[in-house]
């Protein structure tokens, strides 16, 4: 494997995790305050985030296979 290829995928890997990083936080920020909103204080759990990390993980993955399928059509 050459180096430019070994770059790549080191700067796929470090988008991927900020990607993921973004949207656990985002999701995290609307579930506190969807929760806060609706039940006028806010408890947080293992299972929220157990479910905060399902979620942004989904919606990583459907980012990045968006990502594929519009790089291979202008690429």
């Amino acid at each position: 494997m050459d180096q430019n290829k070994k770059i790549d995928i080191a700067l796929f890997i470090v988008g991927l995790a900020i990607t993921y990083i973004g949207v656990f936080f985002l999701i995290d920020l609307v579930w506190v305050g969807a929760e806060y909103l609706f039940e006028g204080a806010v408890h947080t759990s293992k299972v929220d985030g157990y479910i905060c990390a399902l979620l942004s993980y989904h919606i990583v993955k459907d980012i990045m296979r968006l990502d594929r399928e519009v790089s291979k059509k202008h690429g």
